[in-house]
């Protein structure tokens, strides 16, 4: 089967269980304005009631099997390319830090994992979701630093919930700030975003060498509205216009 037929699938599955959703909300109310004084009402609305309520829960599982199932290849996406000002990793702590009290973030104390790296950690808890902004230091960004990073983010996630079973959702911003470009960097700000059932993502970076913030992007796919967010909340916290951010000559102070 083609990838263009499975996310066709996968849309359409989308689609009908938003609305059986709806009729499932929706008929206490549409049995009382249809069924009023109808002999059978109680036995319809049973009925009526346990086949939206099944049907929602098998085509929500139908779609969780087969987005596990199959394997959709992500095209490539370039990254956007914004102009920033900024000098070296001091002055987009600074920045970031006053932006984080701003926008009501936590931060927590910085991890270090060698003597020029580190990650710091912001957290903004909203009911069942977890915010989190990781701003991340590396003079350049390789596949084994990257594991370690993953690895100490994984850590501090488990210390912040004090289990492994995180049950809330957690949309992460990722924010890398290196010296220079390297493949890694340009493979995960270029990859097209993939996102979980319960873990969004955005990763960036800035290049000091060529003064650029470069914002993974999302054409399509699972959870695209996910990244709408994480991405207008990137926006609101560096203070551009999300509306005008796309353009390679944006500035942000």
């Amino acid at each position: 089967m083609k990838d263009k037929t499975k996310i066709l699938l996968l849309k359409i599955l989308l689609v009908v269980g938003f609305v059986l959703l709806i009729l499932l909300v929706l008929s206490p109310i549409l049995s009382t304005l249809i069924l009023t004084n109808h002999p059978m009402a109680d036995t319809i609305n049973y009925y009526w009631f346990h086949i939206s309520f099944f049907s929602t829960v098998g085509v929500g599982i139908l779609f969780i099997i087969l987005s596990s199932v199959f394997k959709i290849k992500q095209k490539p996406v370039k990254a956007e390319r914004i102009y920033v000002e900024y000098n070296n990793y001091d002055e987009v702590k600074a920045y970031i830090l006053t932006a984080m009290e701003k926008e009501e973030y936590k931060a927590h104390d910085s991890i270090y994992f060698d003597e020029s790296s580190s990650i710091t950690m912001f957290t903004k808890s909203a009911y069942s979701l977890l915010k989190c902004f990781a701003l991340i230091r590396v003079p350049e960004l390789t596949e084994e630093n990257f594991e370690v990073i993953n690895d100490k983010i994984t850590e501090f996630m488990y210390g912040y919930y004090g289990t492994e079973n995180i049950t809330d959702k957690v949309s992460m911003i990722s924010m890398f700030c290196i010296d220079r470009l390297t493949n890694p960097f340009t493979k995960l700000v270029n990859g097209n975003i993939e996102q979980g059932f319960k873990n969004y993502r955005l990763p960036c970076g800035i290049s000091f060498g060529g003064k650029t913030l470069y914002i993974a992007r999302q054409e399509d796919g699972f959870a695209i509205m996910q990244y709408k967010k994480l991405r207008k909340e990137l926006c609101r916290i560096m203070g551009f216009d999300p509306k005008h951010s796309k353009k390679s000559n944006s500035k942000t102070a």
